[in-house]
């Protein structure tokens, strides 16, 4: 438990690396307490609910996560047995996610742009009356 949350408190201070899915994972931490909730508790409510966010998605989790630690919105207690699972399937997305990006870092900028030209696209087509 301790290298796995020394590797999440290690992710984040690389932003460049991090996305939805890092956020996914936290909130599956938060939701379901795992040991790893004792270990990273500190450095959530520190590192993470701290800061000021100017993407919204950041900021929804953000606002999520914290509802959370005040105890809002937990779901039924699940088997040990189904959690580890989840965990384990969380922690594979969050590692693909992580090695997606390492191999190709402008990944964000790439979708910033391909939605940005589909905008341009569709307005062009409006103002020529098609």
């Amino acid at each position: 438990w301790y290298h796995i949350a020394k590797c999440i408190r290690d992710l984040a201070d690389k932003p460049h690396l991090i996305g939805s899915t890092f956020w996914n994972f936290i909130d599956f931490i938060s939701t379901y307490r795992t040991p790893l909730f004792v270990l990273l508790l500190p450095y959530i409510e520190c590192k993470y609910l701290r800061k000021n966010f100017e993407n919204g998605i950041e900021k929804a989790y953000q606002l999520r996560i914290q509802e959370k630690l005040n105890g809002c919105g937990l779901p039924f207690n699940r088997s040990k047995g189904n959690l580890y699972v989840s965990l384990v399937n969380e922690m594979k997305s969050l590692r693909e996610d992580i090695i997606r990006r390492k191999n190709n870092p402008n990944i964000d900028e790439r979708s910033k742009s391909i939605v940005q030209e589909q905008n341009s696209a569709s307005d062009r087509m409006e103002n020529s009356g098609h």
